[in-house]
């Protein structure tokens, strides 16, 4: 999210809401990601579901905006 207001500490979107815009979209690739996934069985109907635990880091420079994935696999950082 972006503010672009007169509010020196903004801190909740439903004031001034018009003053808040979507600054990017984040589209990630989780196809590398995905080789690591098992399958689990839910206790309701024993279906399959995947949970997938990851984080995004942005990187701020000073022209340009880079996000990142990261996640743990066999206990190493991976990205």
């Amino acid at each position: 999210m972006c503010y672009k207001g007169d509010l020196q500490d903004p801190k909740w979107l439903d004031i001034e809401r018009s003053s808040f815009s979507t600054l990017c979209t984040i589209h990630p690739d989780l196809s590398e990601l995905s080789r690591t996934l098992s399958p689990r069985k839910s206790a309701l109907d024993r279906s399959d579901y995947y949970v997938i635990d990851f984080e995004v880091i942005m990187l701020f420079g000073l022209t340009e905006l880079k996000a990142l994935i990261s996640w743990k696999f066999n206990g190493v950082e991976m990205r």
